[in-house]
């Protein structure tokens, strides 16, 4: 089974994103979790499970906590998607 088209699924960018472009979008996927660059919406997007959708934020969130950027922003408000 092919992934749905990027016009189909609802991207949404961070919470932190600013309007500056240079953001990643994430997308609930069927048991998965799709990743866009945001200033190439109609490009080619990756895809990973659910664990490593967990995986990739809990290491993200470990970094900066060690940084002054603060939280990815993803995942805060619905459980990771």
């Amino acid at each position: 089974m092919s992934p749905p088209a990027p016009s189909v699924v609802r991207w949404r960018k961070s919470t932190y994103s600013g309007n500056g472009g240079n953001c990643v979008e994430a997308a609930a996927l069927v048991g998965a979790v799709g990743i866009r660059d945001s200033k190439n919406p109609t490009d080619p997007f990756l895809t990973l499970g659910r664990d490593e959708w967990a995986a990739l934020l809990g290491e993200l969130k470990r970094l900066s906590a060690h940084s002054d950027t603060g939280s990815s922003g993803f995942g805060d408000r619905d459980g990771g998607t």
